[in-house]
């Protein structure tokens, strides 16, 4: 019986002594886990102003960069509801320079290029070709083809292309480009846009 008690009471201190170890580890867990939503929220937080005050100077930059260079959106305004056979710039030039009283106008004409558009895109990548290498960004040597004939890097469109663009042109051909229902209009001067603006406002109120 004292050899079972002694053996009982060696048990209880032991289990005892495990429970402590127990609650010492989901303490120290706990203790982790708090400090890790503590980190984690820190981290949250310097992420969000970091990312605020990044958005905050690149808008700055972009404000500055436009007041530094000049774009196309303060001179140009697209004027809409134009037919698809409506190509000739010349009328169309015309048409707005009364309308909008302005001389200086000039237009370009928004085509539907959708059933040539892989050609395009090719003739697109030529030009911007020669223009890369007219400022430097590769050597010529770099630029893709060479003439046959000559032997020499050919940069840009070939004299059969620039014919082939002005085809698609032309009114007069079968199968020319057709107008995609609008017009860019280019004023000289920002003010010019704003009083094209004005006008259109005025005129198209009840």
């Amino acid at each position: 019986t004292r050899a079972r008690d002694v053996l009982m009471g060696q048990d209880t201190l032991r289990f005892c002594s495990l429970r402590n170890q127990k609650d010492d580890l989901g303490a120290a867990v706990r203790e982790f886990a708090n400090r890790c939503e503590l980190g984690y929220l820190v981290l949250w937080l310097l992420a969000l102003i970091m990312s605020l005050a990044f958005a905050f100077r690149q808008k700055r930059v972009a404000a500055a960069f436009h007041q530094r260079h000049p774009n196309l959106a303060e001179f140009v305004l697209n004027v809409e509801g134009f037919p698809p056979e409506a190509t000739d710039e010349g009328r169309i030039r015309s048409f707005l320079r009364d309308n909008f009283g302005s001389e200086a106008l000039e237009v370009s004409v928004c085509y539907d290029f959708r059933s040539r558009r892989e050609r395009v895109h090719e003739l697109l990548d030529k030009i911007l070709v020669q223009e890369d290498v007219y400022a430097g960004t590769y050597d010529t040597e770099l630029a893709g083809h060479s003439d046959l004939v000559m032997g020499t890097p050919e940069l840009g469109l070939t004299e059969e292309e620039k014919m082939e663009v002005r085809s698609w042109l032309d009114p007069t051909i079968s199968g020319c480009l057709r107008n995609a229902g609008s017009v860019f209009v280019v004023l000289p001067h920002n003010y010019d846009l704003q009083l094209a603006r004005r006008k259109l406002d005025a005129a198209f109120q009840p």
